[in-house]
Protein backbone atom coordinates (compact mmCIF):
# COMPACT_ATOMS: atom_id res chain seq x y z
CA UNK A 1 0.00 0.00 0.00
CA UNK A 2 1.47 3.33 -1.09
CA UNK A 3 2.02 6.01 1.53
CA UNK A 4 1.95 9.75 0.86
CA UNK A 5 3.89 11.33 3.69
CA UNK A 6 5.20 14.72 2.61
CA UNK A 7 2.85 14.87 -0.39
CA UNK A 8 0.23 17.56 -0.99
CA UNK A 9 -2.91 16.68 -2.93
CA UNK A 10 -5.92 18.71 -4.00
CA UNK A 11 -9.33 17.00 -4.09
CA UNK A 12 -12.41 18.60 -5.62
CA UNK A 13 -15.93 17.47 -4.80
CA UNK A 14 -14.71 16.29 -1.39
CA UNK A 15 -17.95 17.03 0.44
CA UNK A 16 -19.60 13.69 -0.31
CA UNK A 17 -19.49 10.45 -2.26
CA UNK A 18 -16.34 9.52 -4.15
CA UNK A 19 -14.64 12.83 -3.30
CA UNK A 20 -15.10 12.37 0.44
CA UNK A 21 -13.99 8.74 0.26
CA UNK A 22 -10.90 9.69 -1.74
CA UNK A 23 -9.97 12.38 0.79
CA UNK A 24 -10.19 9.83 3.60
CA UNK A 25 -8.05 7.28 1.75
CA UNK A 26 -5.34 9.83 0.94
CA UNK A 27 -5.32 11.36 4.42
CA UNK A 28 -5.14 7.93 6.06
CA UNK A 29 -2.03 7.28 3.97
CA UNK A 30 -0.28 10.40 5.21
CA UNK A 31 -1.00 13.06 2.58
CA UNK A 32 -1.65 16.71 3.35
CA UNK A 33 -4.85 17.79 1.62
CA UNK A 34 -6.48 20.85 0.12
CA UNK A 35 -10.16 19.99 -0.22
CA UNK A 36 -12.95 21.85 -1.94
CA UNK A 37 -16.65 21.51 -2.62
CA UNK A 38 -19.47 23.87 -3.48
CA UNK A 39 -21.41 22.59 -0.44
CA UNK A 40 -19.29 23.99 2.40
CA UNK A 41 -21.24 22.52 5.32
CA UNK A 42 -20.90 19.00 3.93
CA UNK A 43 -17.21 19.61 3.24
CA UNK A 44 -16.63 20.90 6.75
CA UNK A 45 -18.21 17.77 8.18
CA UNK A 46 -15.89 15.57 6.13
CA UNK A 47 -12.87 17.61 7.23
CA UNK A 48 -13.84 17.22 10.88
CA UNK A 49 -13.87 13.45 10.47
CA UNK A 50 -10.29 13.33 9.21
CA UNK A 51 -7.54 12.57 11.70
CA UNK A 52 -3.82 12.89 10.86
CA UNK A 53 -1.78 9.69 10.90
CA UNK A 54 1.69 11.16 10.38
CA UNK A 55 3.65 14.08 11.74
CA UNK A 56 3.32 17.32 9.84
CA UNK A 57 0.10 16.47 8.04
CA UNK A 58 -2.01 19.51 7.20
CA UNK A 59 -5.53 20.05 5.95
CA UNK A 60 -7.40 22.94 4.39
CA UNK A 61 -10.89 23.12 2.95
CA UNK A 62 -12.72 25.78 0.97
CA UNK A 63 -15.98 26.37 -0.85
CA UNK A 64 -15.08 26.45 -4.55
CA UNK A 65 -17.28 26.63 -7.63
CA UNK A 66 -15.24 24.75 -10.25
CA UNK A 67 -17.24 26.43 -13.03
CA UNK A 68 -15.59 29.78 -12.27
CA UNK A 69 -12.07 30.34 -13.57
CA UNK A 70 -11.13 33.10 -11.13
CA UNK A 71 -12.31 31.08 -8.13
CA UNK A 72 -10.42 27.98 -9.27
CA UNK A 73 -7.23 29.94 -9.91
CA UNK A 74 -7.42 31.68 -6.54
CA UNK A 75 -7.93 28.36 -4.77
CA UNK A 76 -4.98 26.77 -6.55
CA UNK A 77 -2.76 29.77 -5.78
CA UNK A 78 -3.78 29.54 -2.12
CA UNK A 79 -2.65 25.89 -2.03
CA UNK A 80 0.84 26.85 -3.18
CA UNK A 81 0.92 29.74 -0.73
CA UNK A 82 -0.18 27.61 2.22
CA UNK A 83 1.53 24.29 1.49
CA UNK A 84 4.40 25.41 -0.70
CA UNK A 85 3.76 22.76 -3.36
CA UNK A 86 1.19 20.65 -5.16
CA UNK A 87 2.10 17.02 -5.88
CA UNK A 88 -1.17 15.71 -7.21
CA UNK A 89 -4.89 16.25 -7.65
CA UNK A 90 -8.14 14.33 -7.91
CA UNK A 91 -10.77 16.21 -9.91
CA UNK A 92 -13.98 14.60 -8.74
CA UNK A 93 -16.49 17.45 -8.54
CA UNK A 94 -19.38 16.79 -10.87
CA UNK A 95 -23.10 17.11 -11.41
CA UNK A 96 -25.67 14.40 -11.77
CA UNK A 97 -28.38 14.60 -14.39
CA UNK A 98 -30.93 17.28 -13.48
CA UNK A 99 -33.51 15.83 -15.86
CA UNK A 100 -35.24 12.49 -15.19
CA UNK A 101 -33.37 9.44 -16.42
CA UNK A 102 -34.64 8.62 -19.88
CA UNK A 103 -35.01 12.23 -21.06
CA UNK A 104 -34.17 12.29 -24.74
CA UNK A 105 -31.52 14.56 -26.22
CA UNK A 106 -34.23 16.35 -28.18
CA UNK A 107 -35.94 17.23 -24.90
CA UNK A 108 -32.80 18.47 -23.14
CA UNK A 109 -32.94 22.22 -22.53
CA UNK A 110 -30.12 24.70 -23.06
CA UNK A 111 -30.08 25.34 -19.33
CA UNK A 112 -29.58 21.70 -18.45
CA UNK A 113 -26.95 21.23 -21.14
CA UNK A 114 -25.01 24.31 -20.05
CA UNK A 115 -25.19 23.44 -16.34
CA UNK A 116 -23.98 19.87 -16.87
CA UNK A 117 -21.23 20.73 -19.34
CA UNK A 118 -19.97 23.64 -17.26
CA UNK A 119 -19.73 21.53 -14.12
CA UNK A 120 -18.50 18.21 -15.47
CA UNK A 121 -16.41 19.20 -18.49
CA UNK A 122 -15.40 22.83 -18.05
CA UNK A 123 -14.96 22.31 -14.30
CA UNK A 124 -12.39 19.57 -14.85
CA UNK A 125 -10.68 21.62 -17.58
CA UNK A 126 -10.37 24.72 -15.39
CA UNK A 127 -9.03 22.79 -12.39
CA UNK A 128 -6.64 20.79 -14.55
CA UNK A 129 -5.32 23.91 -16.26
CA UNK A 130 -4.57 25.61 -12.94
CA UNK A 131 -3.02 22.46 -11.47
CA UNK A 132 -0.68 21.93 -14.41
CA UNK A 133 0.65 25.45 -14.01
CA UNK A 134 1.26 24.84 -10.31
CA UNK A 135 2.83 21.37 -10.51
CA UNK A 136 6.40 20.38 -11.10
CA UNK A 137 8.04 17.21 -12.43
CA UNK A 138 6.67 14.07 -10.80
CA UNK A 139 3.10 15.26 -10.31
CA UNK A 140 0.00 13.15 -10.95
CA UNK A 141 -3.63 13.98 -11.64
CA UNK A 142 -6.76 11.82 -11.72
CA UNK A 143 -9.97 12.99 -13.41
CA UNK A 144 -13.34 11.39 -12.73
CA UNK A 145 -15.40 10.42 -15.74
CA UNK A 146 -18.04 7.65 -15.96
CA UNK A 147 -18.95 4.51 -17.87
CA UNK A 148 -21.45 6.87 -19.53
CA UNK A 149 -18.42 8.66 -20.97
CA UNK A 150 -17.07 5.51 -22.61
CA UNK A 151 -20.19 4.53 -24.52
CA UNK A 152 -23.37 6.18 -25.66
CA UNK A 153 -26.02 6.41 -22.95
CA UNK A 154 -29.57 6.89 -24.17
CA UNK A 155 -31.55 9.15 -21.89
CA UNK A 156 -28.44 10.95 -20.63
CA UNK A 157 -28.33 13.66 -23.28
CA UNK A 158 -26.10 16.10 -21.40
CA UNK A 159 -24.46 13.88 -18.79
CA UNK A 160 -22.93 11.33 -21.17
CA UNK A 161 -21.39 13.92 -23.52
CA UNK A 162 -19.96 15.81 -20.54
CA UNK A 163 -18.20 12.66 -19.36
CA UNK A 164 -16.95 11.92 -22.89
CA UNK A 165 -15.40 15.39 -22.79
CA UNK A 166 -13.57 14.58 -19.56
CA UNK A 167 -11.93 11.62 -21.30
CA UNK A 168 -10.82 13.81 -24.20
CA UNK A 169 -9.46 16.43 -21.81
CA UNK A 170 -7.61 13.77 -19.82
CA UNK A 171 -5.94 12.14 -22.79
CA UNK A 172 -5.00 15.41 -24.44
CA UNK A 173 -3.50 16.79 -21.24
CA UNK A 174 -1.66 13.52 -20.61
CA UNK A 175 0.12 13.81 -23.96
CA UNK A 176 1.06 17.42 -23.34
CA UNK A 177 2.20 16.92 -19.75
CA UNK A 178 4.18 13.70 -20.23
CA UNK A 179 7.43 15.47 -21.26
CA UNK A 180 7.16 17.49 -18.04
CA UNK A 181 7.00 14.31 -15.95
CA UNK A 182 3.35 14.82 -14.98
CA UNK A 183 0.97 11.86 -15.31
CA UNK A 184 -2.77 12.28 -15.95
CA UNK A 185 -5.26 9.41 -15.85
CA UNK A 186 -9.00 8.97 -15.48
CA UNK A 187 -11.44 6.65 -13.75
CA UNK A 188 -14.79 5.63 -15.22
CA UNK A 189 -17.00 4.26 -12.44
CA UNK A 190 -20.24 2.39 -12.94
CA UNK A 191 -23.03 2.68 -10.38
CA UNK A 192 -21.64 3.84 -7.02
CA UNK A 193 -23.42 4.03 -3.67
CA UNK A 194 -23.37 7.83 -3.29
CA UNK A 195 -25.89 10.57 -2.47
CA UNK A 196 -25.68 11.68 -6.10
CA UNK A 197 -26.79 8.25 -7.32
CA UNK A 198 -29.54 8.10 -4.70
CA UNK A 199 -31.17 11.27 -6.04
CA UNK A 200 -31.07 10.11 -9.62
CA UNK A 201 -34.20 7.89 -9.55
CA UNK A 202 -32.02 5.19 -11.06
CA UNK A 203 -33.66 1.73 -11.48
CA UNK A 204 -30.98 0.04 -9.36
CA UNK A 205 -32.40 -3.47 -9.31
CA UNK A 206 -32.86 -3.50 -13.08
CA UNK A 207 -29.35 -2.17 -13.60
CA UNK A 208 -27.80 -4.76 -11.27
CA UNK A 209 -29.12 -7.56 -13.45
CA UNK A 210 -26.58 -6.38 -16.05
CA UNK A 211 -23.67 -6.26 -13.58
CA UNK A 212 -21.88 -9.61 -13.24
CA UNK A 213 -20.85 -8.86 -9.65
CA UNK A 214 -24.49 -8.12 -8.77
CA UNK A 215 -23.75 -5.24 -6.42
CA UNK A 216 -23.19 -1.50 -6.27
CA UNK A 217 -19.66 -0.27 -5.64
CA UNK A 218 -18.78 1.64 -2.50
CA UNK A 219 -17.08 5.06 -2.86
CA UNK A 220 -13.99 3.78 -1.05
CA UNK A 221 -13.39 1.29 -3.86
CA UNK A 222 -12.99 4.19 -6.26
CA UNK A 223 -10.96 6.21 -3.76
CA UNK A 224 -8.43 3.41 -3.45
CA UNK A 225 -7.90 3.37 -7.22
CA UNK A 226 -7.40 7.14 -7.16
CA UNK A 227 -4.66 6.55 -4.59
CA UNK A 228 -2.99 3.96 -6.83
CA UNK A 229 -2.97 6.30 -9.82
CA UNK A 230 -1.55 9.15 -7.74
CA UNK A 231 1.21 6.94 -6.37
CA UNK A 232 4.52 5.79 -7.79
CA UNK A 233 2.92 2.34 -8.20
CA UNK A 234 1.45 3.78 -11.42
CA UNK A 235 4.65 5.55 -12.47
CA UNK A 236 4.46 4.37 -16.10
CA UNK A 237 0.75 5.02 -16.58
CA UNK A 238 -0.63 8.12 -18.24
CA UNK A 239 -3.55 8.83 -20.53
CA UNK A 240 -5.40 5.74 -19.29
CA UNK A 241 -9.09 5.51 -18.37
CA UNK A 242 -9.69 2.83 -15.76
CA UNK A 243 -13.19 1.32 -15.84
CA UNK A 244 -14.56 0.23 -12.44
CA UNK A 245 -17.98 -1.24 -13.15
CA UNK A 246 -18.23 -4.71 -11.64
CA UNK A 247 -17.71 -6.32 -15.04
CA UNK A 248 -20.57 -4.43 -16.72
CA UNK A 249 -18.77 -4.11 -20.05
CA UNK A 250 -16.72 -7.31 -19.84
Amino acid sequence: MATFEGKVFAVTGAGSGIGAATAKVLYFRGASLALCDLQFEALEKVAQELEPVSAGQRLSYNAVDVRKTEVVNQWTDSIIKEFGRLDGAANIAGAVRRLPLGTLLEDTTDEDWDFTMQTNAAGVFKCLRAQLKAMKNGGAIVNMTSVAGLDGAAGCGAYSPSKHAVIGITRTAALEAAPKGIRINGIAPGLIDTPMAATDNFPVETFLQQVPMRRIAQPEEIGRMVAVLLSDDASYMTGEIIRIDGGLRA
